[in-house]
């Protein structure tokens, strides 16, 4: 029978341990809900103290009801102290759904609407968020069927709390009791969490069996328990809700009533007996049936923070007085539901218990979860019989699987490929598998061959791609060992990885947009070794950068680690690059069509016994991106036909170098470098946005220059202190002052009477920028389970310019104006390891804590400060300081589970904001006007997805699903007329999304193959203001369905067997998309972007000698000549053919 009990048990909690974990703690919370309520939001929730009276309760709803005329108040909360608001509750006369407004709160004693909020809704500001909170507590957020699912979570709370009473205590006596109520610290973790979740679950039992009772009997109110009290006993009616509704709405003068309902209380003796003067609480208003009812508090009550006592006043006249607990059992027992489920009924101390509890439920759900995983995982164990391909967790993380049965010895298949050797052995039998082949180990006789026991151990180290890859992080980890030695540029590269899609305005050095999971450009930061990219040396974007510069990407979707101090709001990149460490030498040179070279180098040298590093890299990219386009152009008679003609003013030069020079492995500095850099590019431009008008003279390109040190250093064996600090320089150009029209064949047609191609007026303006930007970071780690990080990262930026084409020579420049912006992000993070996988070090290995562990999850707060000054111009040509200053706070959890040996599943949010930029605040100069007023952009992001390694005799198959979500608000568009622009925050927008991604590799790795696949659904959500008519559309001009594969095969013994020949093929597709909103017009003749497939072909010759490896590829991009549109209107380049070589 008591197996039976704990089966019963265990499997009731697994089902509701989710969502108790949730209740427990978002009940913990709530029980401070109205404290947390004000201390978030004190500017709108006190009010400087002041008298007023209950006659101010008339002014408060007309002031409501004249800002919403659709609105009607319905319950209003009086004040209780001088400092504090009256919060009216409104529902919609016709819709309530569409109002967009619940609770409003006006000052008292001037009627002054403070603030409005919807409760419930995901929160887009710390207004919001207590709301939320009850809400996920009472309902998960899921409407009326949350309401009862909860409920019914409740009831098998309730038994379970009885089973496992029964469980804890099999016998009632002192020795069965000491023992259940003993923790005892000293024990293994097993025991120790055994111990905590039977002990804690008997100390806080009585809680939490009311608790549960009560939720329940409060979710199911009216499907369970009204009936059941209303037949076992005579629960009294609502006194309004027995009243008929009137066709006319009008309840009546409220004062006048409230004057009624006093004198009908002082005439109750039950109210005289009290001697106290009731305070008025609140009021319900029911205008539909004529009525007021008006709470009260007397010190009978069963809670004081709670109105007890009801009066109910109907055209003028009390009609009904009900005190604290009704005129029945029934009535007290309905009326204890909640004072005794949020712990108000015992005052203070009563929310302190419920908070300890709240805390507890969340305790026990996830110990009762960590017991059934160790005993499942013992089960497992103790399983005899064939061990068919179970997979063993190494102490490096790497899957391996065991094929064995009492017949055949053990084989043991790697499933990854690592860089370094790993041994395994099986009751004896033991062998090496080395990286490059995935064959069985040679083997020896074994001992007992009838034994399924395996050891794995490793020589070596995780690397730390495969570290990051498999931790908590919402990361995806982009390798580029073999992208360093094929034709395709960076941002080709990371168009194929899911969720990431990449536009261009034309070939190399063009304009791109780069969107992930439906957020992108500047709400996506780009880093450098953790530098920001346009402070480290490459100002020109993220898809012109060198691919043979960097080692492997890192792209955090939504969810961005504190340790980068920054503010993204829908990810980050940061781009690695092979650290100073060892020797090494890397030359590349890539030769294509359209008059594309490209040249790289990048080197470093390790002088061993110093410790002193000298790293160094330098490129050279130039393209003419002259392909053919189609076009219209004008014929003899002016009119439009079709044509294909070359782009003849699109060429693109860049250069750069940077270099290192430092010491590491010191006993005062585990790494200390500077590294100084400078770059410089220019671009010609060939035409306006939609490829109609074609350009003859426009350009624009941008110098920049700068030093970043960095030193990092262990203070104590537990604390790591790293610290970056950098300056830089840039100088941004645009010249457009060209005297003459041209035509698509690159003719100049005729004069212009004003000079300029892009809007008429001639500009040659530099603007220089200086940012200082520094982070320090410190990891405390007080256990080899936990590390507490601090983050924090300056920044500031100046900003001024010159128009040396001024119309009024003698004026003032608007880009002299000098403008300054200074930002602080700054964060705390703790992250928590459990479970250790077997064969996991003892040894706490800062870098490799989490991967050694099955669970991991790091719970982090960010603060943003933000302050920007700048000067208007004003009219006369005199200009007036401005000033803004905000600060906003972030918060998030990622978590990561080990399910099995082979799969694993991660889960992710954070409440985020992006702060403005300095373009976006102090715009141009020009066209685009300052905005001294704008606000950070907020979003609200989630992930979760899992992620499988599987081998067999076929290969191994990896596979990664990721489910997101983001809810962004406040977003920043540049908006206008003809003349004059400025970026406002005006948007709103919400994606919803699934991607995926799977590798299969054959044995040996002679046949491999990938692919990814992303849906994304990204919504305009604005429902008023420049976008609000097309709310619900997908936003314009964005691909939401896209597709990327490949194959490649590789043989060996081209010559000798280290030599391999690599043919690939890699293809691409985007489904057709709409330029502009899809409900503006019809949709049959709205503008779309066709849908596009193109496929490129390859063959890659590697020789490998003592001296060096040395590959060439020869690639076909596009071999179709499909006609390939990012953007509406603006064609990339056809066919095109590449020949690399790298060394």
């Amino acid at each position: 029978m008591s197996r039976t009990w704990a089966k019963l048990h265990r499997y009731a909690g697994l089902a509701t341990a989710a969502f108790l974990t949730l209740a427990g703690l978002t009940g913990a919370c709530i029980a401070w809900n109205d404290e947390l309520d004000v201390a978030l939001n004190r500017n709108v929730l006190e009010v400087a103290a002041a008298p007023y009276s209950e006659a101010s309760i008339a002014s408060w709803v007309a002031a409501v009801e004249n800002r919403h005329p659709d609105a009607q108040v319905t319950y209003v909360v009086m004040p209780v102290s001088a400092t504090d608001v009256a919060r009216l509750y409104v529902t919609g006369r016709r819709d309530a759904a569409a109002l967009g407004v619940d609770e409003v709160f006006v000052e008292p004693h001037t009627a002054r609407i403070m603030a409005e909020r919807k409760r419930g809704v995901v929160p887009r500001r710390w207004l919001e968020l207590m709301p939320f909170v009850y809400a996920l507590h009472h309902s998960l957020h899921l409407g009326r069927f949350g309401v009862r699912a909860m409920g019914i979570v409740a009831i098998v709370w309730m038994f379970d709390t009885l089973v496992g009473l029964r469980l804890a205590l099999p016998r009632l006596n002192r020795e069965s009791l000491r023992r259940a109520l003993t923790i005892k610290s000293s024990a293994h973790r097993a025991r120790l969490t055994y111990d905590v979740h039977r002990a804690s679950g008997i100390w806080i039992w009585p809680i939490l069996f009311v608790i549960a009772l009560t939720g329940a009997a409060m979710n199911l109110e009216d499907e369970v328990f009204e009936p059941i009290l209303d037949a076992v006993g005579n629960l009294t009616p609502n006194a309004i809700d027995r009243l008929p509704r009137r066709d006319d709405h009008d309840a009546g003068d409220v004062t006048s009533a409230i004057a009624a309902a006093r004198v009908a209380l002082d005439d109750t003796s039950a109210a005289t007996q009290v001697g106290a003067s009731p305070r008025l609480g609140g009021i319900r208003i029911a205008p539909d049936r004529h009525a007021y009812a008006f709470g009260f508090h007397l010190p009978t009550d069963f809670m004081r923070e709670h109105p007890g006592t009801f009066v109910t006043v109907v055209d003028g006249v009390v009609t009904d007085v009900r005190f604290a607990g009704g005129t029945s059992g029934a009535d007290v027992l309905h009326d204890l539901q909640f004072p005794l489920h949020s712990g108000k009924a015992c005052g203070i101390l009563g929310r302190i218990a419920i908070t300890i509890v709240g805390v507890g439920v969340a305790l026990l759900s996830l110990t009762g979860v960590l017991i059934w995983l160790r005993k499942t995982r013992q089960r497992w164990a103790r399983r005899g019989g064939v061990l068919a391909a179970q997979a063993v967790v190494l102490m490096c993380g790497i899957a391996a699987h065991a094929q064995t049965d009492a017949q055949s010895p053990p084989t043991v298949l790697v499933a990854a490929e690592p860089e370094y050797t790993e041994e395994a052995r099986a009751n004896g039998i033991e062998g090496t598998v080395p990286p490059e082949t995935s064959e069985p180990p040679a083997t020896t006789d074994a001992s007992d061959p009838s034994s399924t026991s395996i050891v794995v151990t490793v020589k070596g180290s995780r690397p730390q791609a495969q570290r990051l890859r498999e931790s908590a992080e919402a990361v995806t980890v982009v390798e580029l060992r073999r992208a360093r030695r094929e034709t395709a540029d960076l941002g080709e590269v990371v168009a194929r990885t899911p969720g990431v899609t990449l536009q261009r305005a034309g070939g190399l050095g063009s304009a791109t947009r780069f969107s992930l999971n439906g957020l992108y450009d500047d709400q996506i930061r780009f880093f450098l070794d953790g530098v920001p990219l346009e402070l480290a040396g490459f100002p020109f974007g993220f898809a012109n950068v060198p691919v043979n510069l960097v080692q492997r990407l890192e792209i955090y979707r939504g969810v961005v680690p504190i340790r980068f101090g920054a503010d993204a709001l829908g990810g980050a990149v940061n781009l690695v690059t092979e650290r100073s460490d060892h020797n090494r030498l890397g030359v590349s040179y890539q030769v294509g069509s359209f008059g594309t070279h490209r040249v790289s180098v990048d080197g470093g040298y390790l002088h061993q016994s110093s410790g002193l590093v000298v790293d160094g890299a330098a490129y050279f990219d130039t393209a003419d991106n002259d392909y053919r386009i189609d076009v219209e152009v004008a014929d003899a008679r002016g009119r439009l036909t079709k044509a294909r003609v070359r782009r003849f003013h699109d060429r693109y030069h860049a250069y750069g170098a940077a270099f290192t020079v430092g010491v590491i492995d010191r006993t005062w500095a585990r790494r200390l470098t500077l590294r100084a850099f400078a770059s410089t590019y220019d671009k010609e431009l060939q035409h306006n946005i939609v490829m109609t008008v074609p350009y003859g003279e426009v350009r624009y390109g941008e110098t920049s220059y700068g030093v970043t040190t960095t030193y990092e250093q262990p203070l104590t064996a537990k604390v790591d202190l790293s610290v970056i600090a950098n300056y830089a320089r840039r100088s941004i150009d645009l010249v457009d002052r060209s005297q003459w029209v041209y035509d698509w064949f690159g003719e100049r047609v005729r004069e212009r009477r004003i000079a300029g191609e892009i809007d008429g007026d001639p500009t040659d303006q530099t603007t220089w920028q200086d940012s200082g930007w520094s982070r320090v970071n410190l990891a405390w780690k007080p256990h080899p389970a936990h590390v507490v990080r601090l983050v924090v990262s300056p920044a500031y930026t100046t900003r001024r310019g010159d128009e040396r084409l001024q119309a009024d020579p003698q004026a003032r420049d608007p880009l002299s104006a000098r403008r300054e912006l200074l930002t602080v992000v700054s964060g705390i993070e703790h992250e928590w390891n459990a479970r250790p996988v077997e064969g996991a070090s003892a040894i706490a290995v800062h870098g490799e804590r989490g991967t050694n562990y099955a669970i991991q999850n790091s719970l982090f707060a960010k603060h943003y400060v933000y302050r920007a000054s700048t000067e208007e111009t004003l009219p006369g040509g005199s200009f007036r300081p401005l000033t803004s200053n905000m600060q906003a706070f972030g918060v998030g959890d990622s978590i990561r589970l080990r399910l099995t040996a082979s799969m694993y599943a991660k889960a992710s949010y954070e409440f985020t904001r992006r702060l403005p930029r300095p373009e976006e605040v102090f715009g141009n100069g020009a066209l685009v006007e300052a905005n001294i007023a704008l606000e950070p952009e907020v979003s609200h992001n989630v992930n979760l997805g899992p992620h499988v390694d599987l081998a067999s005799g076929l290969g191994t198959f990896t596979v990664d699903v990721n489910g997101f979500w983001r809810d962004s608000d406040r977003l920043i568009v540049l908006l206008g007329n003809d003349r004059f622009f400025t970026y406002q925050n005006v948007f709103r927008a919400r994606a919803l999304g699934v991607e995926n991604a799977f590798v299969w590799t054959s044995r040996a790795r002679l046949l491999s193959a990938d692919g990814s696949l992303t849906f994304q659904d990204v919504r305009n959500a604005s429902s008023d203001g420049t976008f609000g008519d097309f709310e619900g559309d997908r936003i314009p001009n964005r691909p939401w369905l896209f597709a990327s594969w490949g194959t490649r095969l590789r043989t060996t013994g081209w010559p000798s067997s280290d030599d391999a020949l690599e043919p690939f093929y890699v293809g691409r597709y985007v489904h057709q998309f709409y330029r502009g909103w899809e409900s503006q017009g019809r949709r049959e003749f709205n503008q779309v972007v066709d849908a596009q497939l193109t496929h490129n072909l390859g063959l890659s010759w590697t020789l490998a000698r003592d001296v060096a490896r040395v590959t060439t590829t020869l690639e076909a991009q596009n071999v179709t000549n499909a006609a390939v549109f990012d953007f509406f209107g603006v064609q990339r380049p056809g066919r095109a053919f590449y020949l690399k070589v790298t060394g």
